[in-house]
């Protein structure tokens, strides 16, 4: 019998849909990644397309188009591409702990929860019905209701209107980025939400620094693994036999695995 020799940097790059991978849409990769970081916007079409051999960044903007992934403030409150099912159980587990992070920078700029709450009320008016604007235009709106954008205030009443689960990002049109109300973007799914490990996350993937959780959870979303033999495995299949999402790992006492207190086994190459 002959052991071949590890190969980390081959298995990494697999895990990491770089090399040998199944996935064939835009979604299915950011699905799989958990997130994809896109705060520089073209940098995080790039990150997607060199994942999929042949897709151009047109492919990966039709892809916002058809709301199957959306782009908001979900991790540590930067902008993000994530699956369009995962937003809304994302900010919800997320955008508390950001928030109260802000907390200082709020009181710095002016920003209470009475102003919030009254620009969040004016850009659902502005943008009830399907209606899709752009920066410039919803600080306009906030002018008008009385409320300054000066001095980054403008920026952090949108970025808290998204933590809030008011806006997201829809296409861009003309090169510019369109805002929207997100449940009207993405409507929830009823009885859909995060299921909450209650283990330790994963050291090895800096998990609170990198999503902003600080509740001690690990964010588990999506079906029951099809390959998994424990009933109360939320882990998603991955991209080749034997994985799951990295964003699915928790720490057991004996190494990692999937979601608390499943026996699923994770490749030490997901690490």
């Amino acid at each position: 019998m002959y052991m071949t020799r590890p190969d980390p940097a081959s298995d990494r790059l697999r895990n990491q849909v770089m090399s040998g991978t199944r996935l064939t849409l835009p979604e299915e990769v950011v699905a799989w990644l958990g997130a994809v970081q896109a705060q520089d916007y073209t940098g995080g079409l790039w990150s997607i397309g060199l994942r999929l051999p042949g897709t151009t960044s047109r492919d990966i903007e039709n892809a916002i188009a058809r709301r199957t992934i959306v782009l908001s403030w979900v991790l540590r409150g930067t902008l993000h591409l994530v699956a369009a099912q995962d937003i809304h159980g994302m900010r919800a587990l997320l955008a508390p702990g950001i928030i109260a992070e802000r907390a200082a920078r709020y009181r710095q700029l002016g920003l209470d929860e009475k102003t919030f709450d009254a620009g969040n009320r004016a850009l659902e008016d502005e943008l009830r019905g399907g209606r899709q604007r752009t920066r410039k235009d919803l600080f306009a709106v906030l002018e008008s209701a009385g409320i300054s954008t000066d001095s980054q205030r403008g920026y952090h009443l949108l970025g808290r209107a998204g933590l809030d689960g008011v806006i997201c990002f829809g296409p861009r049109s003309d090169r510019q980025q369109m805002f929207v109300l997100l449940d009207e973007w993405i409507p929830p799914i009823p009885g859909y939400g995060p299921a909450y490990g209650t283990g330790r996350p994963c050291p090895a993937l800096h998990h609170q620094p990198w999503t902003g959780n600080t509740a001690g959870f690990s964010l588990v979303v999506g079906p029951v693994s099809s390959r998994c033999t424990c009933r109360s495995c939320h882990c998603r299949p991955g991209p080749s036999p034997g994985t799951v999402r990295r964003a699915d790992l928790l720490e057991s006492g004996n190494g990692p695995t999937g979601a608390s207190g499943c026996s699923h086994r994770v490749p030490a190459a997901c690490l």
